[in-house]
């Protein structure tokens, strides 16, 4: 199950989860995207927020990073188109 999904079914916004689990909120929405790996510390908030079963998160990020996080709050690379907006070369 998805993190973004589980949050959804409890009705919560991500301002809501944030709060319950002392997170930023446009920090969870880059995890739920899967731009951003949580800490386990911070995965272990994510699941005490959410009564997830499983204490240290295992399974709640599934869709978006592997099974077990690897820790470190890391960015992943995105390959994206470097021009401005507008179209035009820098």
């Amino acid at each position: 199950m998805h993190l973004e999904d589980v949050r959804r079914q409890r009705g919560w916004s991500r301002a809501e989860l944030g709060r319950r689990a002392r997170v930023d909120p446009s920090w969870l929405a880059k995890v739920e995207v899967g731009r951003v790996r949580p800490y386990p510390v911070q995965l272990r908030r994510l699941a005490r927020a959410l009564a997830w079963p499983s204490r240290d998160g295992a399974g709640l990020l599934d869709e978006v990073t592997p099974a077990e996080c690897l820790g470190g709050h890391r960015e992943v690379e995105v390959l994206a188109d470097r021009r401005p907006l507008g179209g035009r070369q820098a």
